[in-house]
């Protein structure tokens, strides 16, 4: 069996090819740093009523009332465990989700992606 060269600080050499993976992993990191952070789109708990206003998620907390009226949702619309939702003519591009909601009401309204109402009235 032959041993392979060793570098004078008893360190084995990664050669040329392990020198080029450095450097584009180097490159790589500093790219991805250097890149704008996607924005996260933000929740509204709405307490109350919210008018006619562009929002992206909107969240009705337990046991809290919403009322939207001509609102529209660019994300979703949850509904927490025992909290009601009453929606006239809004706009939802994406789902409205209730799960053991008190009530979930959506009138004169379009909703892009899916009702899924759970255990609720």
């Amino acid at each position: 069996m032959r041993d392979r060269a060793v570098a004078g600080n008893g360190v084995r050499g990664f050669g040329l090819r392990g020198v080029i993976l450095s450097g584009v992993a180097t490159v790589a990191a500093s790219l991805a740093l250097s890149l704008p952070a996607t924005a996260a789109a933000e929740e509204r708990v709405c307490r109350g009523t919210i008018g006619d206003r562009t929002l992206d998620n909107i969240r009705v907390p337990q046991g809290e009332r919403c009322e939207l009226n001509g609102t529209k949702a660019q994300g979703t619309v949850k509904i927490d465990r025992g909290a009601t939702l009453v929606a006239k003519r809004v706009r939802v591009i994406g789902n409205v989700q209730a799960e053991n909601a008190r009530r979930t009401a959506v009138r004169n309204s379009r909703v892009d992606g899916a009702i899924q109402v759970v255990q609720s009235r």
